[in-house]
């Protein structure tokens, strides 16, 4: 599944071939939540930047010096590193 880059890609069209739903879901949940995609969309990138809190405060309570752990450190910022630019964070600040 293609990760939208923006608003404009996250289309009705777009729920269906990606994630199965039919125009009428797609209508219900934007209808139900009050918001349109653009707005639902903003929120997300928002909410992913909080994502962030996890892995640098678990990562504090690791030895790095344990390769495990150490690797597991390094999968979940270098996940949280490749969000921040796919999403565009330094876009959300002020």
């Amino acid at each position: 599944m293609s990760i939208p880059k923006s608003p404009a890609e996250v289309t009705p069209t777009w729920f269906v071939e990606h994630l199965g739903w039919n125009v009428t879901d797609v209508q219900i949940h934007e209808i139900g939540a009050g918001i349109g995609v653009a707005d639902m969309w903003e929120k997300y990138r928002i909410a992913s930047m909080f994502c962030l809190v996890y892995p640098a405060v678990a990562s504090r309570g690791m030895d790095l010096d344990v390769p495990r752990e150490r690797d597991l450190a390094n999968v979940m910022l270098s996940r949280q590193a490749r969000a921040a630019v796919d999403l565009d964070w330094v876009s959300l600040l002020p």
